[in-house]
């Protein structure tokens, strides 16, 4: 989802700023982040949903497959009004079914927060929380409602809140910065925004808005590396486009500032004319399927948290025919593949990480998860090509090589390479499990001493691992 092309209206005009900066350059950049800032503040809680239609209006639809999640259908009945009405009886249904029990509440505020009816959604998170105290999700939600009326202090007590229950909740180290941001506490957004991309390293929103904080601090290098990951993360991240040239300028890089700015003007005319051309009533039942795809995808963890394992399939598959191509589509996809998985149901599964897949081709996890099953049902070669190409997105880390090591040994092929790989593995992280693939390796290639003493290091890291002592005992009884 190409969420931060809602940074557009940030920006000024090319020529105001070039005619500034000759007379001022800090005043043309002071100007420019007071500009970008309120709008990243004002925007807050509509950036999100209005990139999930900018993209949806310029994706294809997923390719029909047999077996897989349908596209929801349409309806003439089907109104934005009769999706908000369907979110409404589910969180009614879950109220019912389960009387006393703080998830359906707290799912209820979520769906009045998502219609925009702050008080009521207030009334339930409050409600929720008397019987679950330490409910993360509650607070920040609690801290957007603060957000959207200005009150920034409150908002950054609540975001605390729910940090201290959940330290590592996506999102809300960038939500903390941009209420700072709207204090003009510069410095301490910038700490935040700098923990939310190690949490969440593949969002363009927070390294763009760090991008911004840093060219308000004078620290160009900084804006310049932060501006390029979030184009690299989002080659469609307009502003970041902008901001870019602006700090490529006062760097005096100015023929890649140029090529940046020709690149904003290129993204901003195609915005503009996705919001020319846009259809307000099909863009409006677009956001709302959204809206109650996200909804469903509640719903279903609450019945999955209740062994309601049909009525969490039923909700999931909803919430992805809602949003074929999106975020919530694509993690229920997954859902369904881990319940398809536990089940036994594996061709189902297959075909769920197939779509996100394709949602998602740069996912190495995905294809891990994949190759897994593939290697169950037999399908060799394309488990292996999925590792390959799961090696080839994450060189760095070591879990792609593991399961190549592994896909290799237990086929009885290309044994000696499985050697390598496990070995590639342990170099890159040295845990017992790797150790343990190694000494595997090793066995399988003759080597049963030096098995032994790889075998012997997992034990060392997971000294209760009952796995690896049946490991070593058999290769010992070897010698």
């Amino acid at each position: 989802m190409k969420h931060s092309r809602g940074h557009d209206s940030g920006a000024t005009g090319e020529e105001g700023v070039s005619h500034d900066a000759r007379r001022n350059p800090r005043r043309e950049v002071r100007r420019f982040l007071l500009a970008a800032v309120l709008v990243c503040l004002a925007i807050a809680a509509f950036v999100l949903v209005r990139g999930a239609w900018l993209s949806q209006r310029k994706k294809e639809a997923l390719p029909s497959r047999a077996g897989s999640v349908p596209e929801a259908p349409e309806r003439a009945e089907e109104t934005a009004e009769s999706l908000k009405a369907e979110g409404l009886a589910v969180a009614r249904r879950l109220m019912k079914e389960f009387p006393g029990k703080a998830d359906p509440i707290l799912l209820m505020g979520q769906v009045h927060f998502r219609h925009g009816d702050s008080s009521e959604a207030m009334a339930f998170w409050k409600r929720g929380l008397k019987l679950e105290p330490k409910r993360a999700d509650a607070y920040n939600g609690m801290g957007w409602i603060a957000m959207r009326k200005g009150d920034y202090e409150t908002a950054i007590s609540h975001w605390r809140k729910a940090l201290e229950i959940q330290p590592d909740m996506p999102g809300v180290h960038n939500s903390v910065a941009r209420a700072l941001m709207g204090l003009n506490r510069v410095q301490e957004a910038t700490a935040e925004l700098q923990k939310d991309v190690e949490i969440s390293p593949r969002s363009s929103l927070s390294y763009f808005l760090l991008g911004q904080s840093y060219l308000q601090l004078e620290n160009f290098d900084g804006a310049e590396k932060a501006y390029q990951k979030a184009i690299e993360i989002d080659p469609n991240c307009t502003n970041a486009y902008y901001g870019l040239a602006t700090a490529l300028m006062r760097l005096g890089k100015g023929d890649k500032a140029r090529e940046c700015r020709k690149k904003f003007q290129e993204l901003k005319a195609e915005d503009m004319k996705v919001l020319k051309d846009r259809n307000t009533a099909y863009d409006d039942l677009l956001l709302m399927k959204g809206v109650l795809a996200q909804t469903h995808e509640d719903a279903g963890r609450i019945y999955r948290k209740h062994r309601r394992i049909p009525e969490a399939e039923k909700h999931w598959r909803r919430a992805a025919a809602l949003d074929p191509n999106g975020a919530t589509g694509r993690q229920c996809r997954l859902q369904l593949a881990s319940l398809y998985e536990g089940s036994g149901r594996i061709p189902e599964a297959i075909r769920m990480y197939e779509e996100v897949e394709r949602l998602e081709p740069e996912d190495a996890g995905c294809r891990i998860a994949l190759a897994s099953l593939y290697g169950r049902v037999g399908r060799f070669s394309d488990a292996e090509k999925c590792l390959r190409k799961a090696i080839e997105l994450e060189p760095h880390r070591s879990w792609a090589y593991a399961a190549l090591a592994a896909l290799y040994l237990k086929a009885n092929r290309n044994v000696p390479e499985a050697k390598a790989l496990a070995r590639k593995a342990v170099g890159l992280e040295p845990t017992a499990p790797n150790y343990d693939i190694l000494g595997w390796a090793l066995y399988a290639n003759g080597e049963v001493a030096e098995s032994l003493s790889a075998i012997q290091r997992a034990i060392e890291l997971e000294p209760h691992n009952k796995e690896y002592r049946r490991r070593y005992e058999q290769v010992q009884r070897k010698l």
